[in-house]
Formats: structure tokens, C-alpha cells, sequence
């Protein structure tokens, strides 16, 4: 109900006021508020019309993101794949680089291309090894080696998630691998 509510705020002052320089601010927070109510297409128009109407934003990266992301949550891996490249084109050195190509290799995984996430999952480890990210793409590393029929591989990365990360919450999936 709540989230109803600040929806309909952020709707109207968005339309009241899209000359207003916290217009894109509003139009990515409205579209945050529709991916919580489960309402991805809404969303993806919301930040749509940010990515079009204010190119400019420091917000574009963001908007990005999250359409992509919202791609994959619904299984259209396509879509996701092109809009988190196109995040990496335009914004390479930016915030959400690690978190891109996590999810990058979120979509290569699920469409079972193994090496594609590999590799993803690679440039998280190699390229941003400090993200909050990187835990997660050295487990998904060890696991797109494992269905590469790479045990030995697979192994390593596993035994150095558990080395370099050791209070993080996915030693036991690491382990249980292993």
C-alpha cells in the first residue's frame, strides 16, 4: 500500500514538474517502486523514458541496470544481455561495471554458455576483485568450470573463494562443490 502510494507522489511530480532538475531522480525512483511491486515492464518504461528524456543523468547508469536486471529476472536473456553491454560501452570505468558483468555472466549461465560466463565472471575477479561482487562471480566462476567439465579448475577457485573471502556467507556452497 505504501509503495502504491509513494508511486502515485512520484508519478505526479513527474509530470507536474519534468523541467525540474530532480526529475530524473524522480523518474528513477519511481521506476525502483514499480520493480518492488513486481511490475518489471512498468519499470523498464519508467527508466526507459529517464535513459531518453535525460540522456545526461547521473542516473542513466542506474536506469540501466535495472532494466537490465529486470530482463533477466523474467527469462529474456536477449534483452538483458544487450542492455548490460551496452551499460559497459557506454559507462566502462563507472559504478556498476563488477555488478555488470556479474549479471552478464548471470545470463551467459542460465543460457548455458559456459565459457561466455567464464569469462564474465573472470572480469569481475580480475578487474574489481574489491566489489562487493566479487565473492559471488568466484563462486559462479567455479561453477561455469565445473559444467566445463574443468574440475581441477573449478577446485581452485573454489579453495581460493574460501582463501581470500573468509567470512562470507557462501563457504558452504564453495565447499559442498568441492
Amino acid at each position: 500500500r505504501e509503495l502504491n502510494q509513494a508511486a502515485e507522489v512520484y508519478q505526479g511530480l513527474v509530470e507536474k514538474f519534468a523541467e525540474n532538475p530532480l526529475s530524473p531522480l524522480a523518474l528513477f525512483r519511481l521506476g525502483d517502486i514499480y520493480l518492488q511491486l513486481g511490475e518489471a515492464k512498468s519499470a523498464r518504461e519508467v527508466h526507459g523514458k529517464l535513459l531518453r528524456d535525460y540522456p545526461r543523468s547521473e542516473w542513466v547508469p542506474s536506469a540501466l541496470f535495472l532494466i537490465g536486471w529486470s530482463y533477466l529476472g523474467e527469462g529474456m536473456s536477449a534483452s538483458a544481455e544487450e542492455t548490460f553491454k551496452k551499460l559497459l560501452a557506454d559507462f566502462p570505468d563507472g559504478d556498476l561495471a563488477a555488478a555488470s558483468y556479474f549479471a552478464l555472466g548471470g545470463v551467459f549461465y542460465r543460457e548455458g554458455e559456459f565459457e561466455k560466463a567464464r569469462e564474465s565472471y573472470r572480469e569481475v575477479e580480475e578487474g574489481y576483485g574489491k566489489s562487493p561482487w566479487a565473492a559471488q562471480a568466484q563462486l559462479w566462476l567455479g561453477l561455469s568450470l565445473y559444467n566445463l567439465s574443468k574440475y581441477e579448475e573449478a577446485a581452485e577457485e573454489l579453495e581460493t573463494l574460501l582463501a581470500r573471502f573468509p567470512g562470507s556467507n557462501l563457504r558452504a556452497e564453495a565447499q559442498y562443490w568441492i
